[in-house]
């Protein structure tokens, strides 16, 4: 008698081999299944669109049973977790970069969709045929999903009634006005955007060209895109009282974007983004009441900076530096009720000065006060600051390798840099 694996309980791991939407099918390959009977796995529709549509290649999870033939056929089939995550977080990103100032100031076709409706709202039908977004697999719903924890704007609107396609009358939008608009001739080969001749003639709707020109300045300075990823390491920039430069205490893992306002350039992170240990001292606002915007947090080094300016105790609620130095700061609530940019001159808007979300954190992008990883100047690359922070210590963490810190050093015990 044949062997059976057939198991309605038990999970099963493999890849889509093929799927064909004309025909409704596709199939899995799992070596399991296999061995026992010669043939690979069926993917009907039905749970091909429950899984969220997965891409050729995706590695699934399923149960598996028998049809009629004695044929295995997969059921209650879901993306493997650590995938179907890593699916959402490449899906939110890409959609992010497609409503980014780096993008639509180069994107006439999501330009024009921008601008053809008054609050800005962009239907999702548009994004499902991009080749990025065809690539991932999704629909509508998967999308939208994608987007919950996102800077960007969604909702479900339908003027329809009754309407059996709520699916289909899902938006999406940005938050802040429209970027110049200098065409993709602009655009250079490594996605920077070259202003170089177009400032006087671009269509600068609300007068933001100088959120293109501090794009600029820190792609050239520091080499942040404006949409993040997990991986970018942030470190602090220490200034010795000889004038000599070291990199610091690793300040942050991973970014979320850059937000240009009318503030200037700052870079967003999530809690989880934050390396704390490096961040002990903090300013609390709360005595402001409604009219605190943001709490800060110091370095030992940024801290004895702002402990030893008088004006610096006296900064504004507004979510701006209150001096040149060092501070992360701890978003409490949006900017939407400020219209203009405290301590500079700005256009008045109504969505506000920047797209700041409180729940999150900022550092100023400022290569005179962060150094970033793989874009360190020569005087800063593989130098650590191994001096006391205070009388009482005796090891500073600033003489840890930090490749050793991110996984990286090949070194070992011929490292000149402390391992743990």
């Amino acid at each position: 008698m044949e062997k059976t694996i057939a198991d309605p309980v038990s999970l099963f791991t493999g890849r889509v081999k093929s799927f064909c939407s004309e025909k409704g099918y596709g199939f899995i390959t799992c070596d399991a299944a296999f061995a026992v009977y010669k043939r690979d796995v069926f993917l009907h529709k039905a749970e091909f669109e429950a899984a969220g549509c997965p891409g050729t290649g995706s590695q699934v999870q399923f149960r598996l049973t028998l049809n009629n033939k004695q044929q295995p056929q997969c059921q209650d089939l879901v993306l493997d977790r650590s995938v179907a995550e890593e699916k959402t977080r490449n899906l939110r990103k890409q959609v992010e970069w497609y409503f980014s100032d780096a993008s639509l100031c180069a994107d006439e076709f999501f330009y024009k969709k921008a601008s053809e409706n008054e609050e800005g709202w962009v239907s999702l039908r548009w994004l499902l045929r991009c080749r990025k977004i065809m690539e991932l697999g999704v629909n509508n719903e998967a999308i939208f999903a994608a987007l919950a924890g996102s800077h960007l704007q969604t909702k479900r609107f339908c003027k329809c009634s009754p309407c059996n396609t709520v699916n289909d009358h899902i938006y999406v939008r940005r938050r802040q006005p429209l970027p110049p608009f200098v065409g993709k001739q602009h655009r250079t080969s490594d996605g920077t955007i070259s202003l170089e001749g177009c400032a006087a003639n671009a269509l600068d709707l609300f007068k933001t060209m100088n959120r293109l020109e501090d794009q600029k300045r820190v792609q050239n300075s520091l080499g942040l895109k404006e949409i993040g990823n997990e991986t970018t390491y942030f470190r602090e920039v220490i200034k010795l009282p000889t004038g000599e430069l070291r990199a610091g205490l690793v300040l942050a893992c991973g970014y979320e974007r850059v937000v240009y306002g009318d503030a200037g350039p700052y870079v967003e992170f999530n809690s989880m983004q934050i390396v704390w240990p490096s961040w002990p001292h903090m300013n609390d606002k709360s005595h402001l009441g409604d009219c605190r915007f943001y709490d800060e947090f110091f370095t030992e080094q940024s801290h004895r900076q702002w402990e030893s300016s008088p004006s610096s105790r006296h900064s504004g609620s507004g979510c701006a530096p209150s001096l040149p130095a060092l501070q992360l700061y701890a978003q409490t609530q949006d900017v939407v009720r400020r219209p203009y940019a405290p301590n500079t001159w700005s256009v008045g808007r109504a969505s506000g000065y920047a797209d700041y979300r409180a729940g999150y954190f900022y550092l100023a992008a400022d290569a005179a006060l962060i150094a970033v990883e793989g874009t360190l100047p020569d005087i800063l690359q593989a130098k650590f600051l191994s001096l006391e922070m205070s009388q009482e210590a005796t090891q500073s963490e600033y003489d840890l390798c930090w490749q050793w810190q991110s996984g990286k050093c090949w070194k070992g015990e011929y490292c000149q840099w402390r391992h743990g």
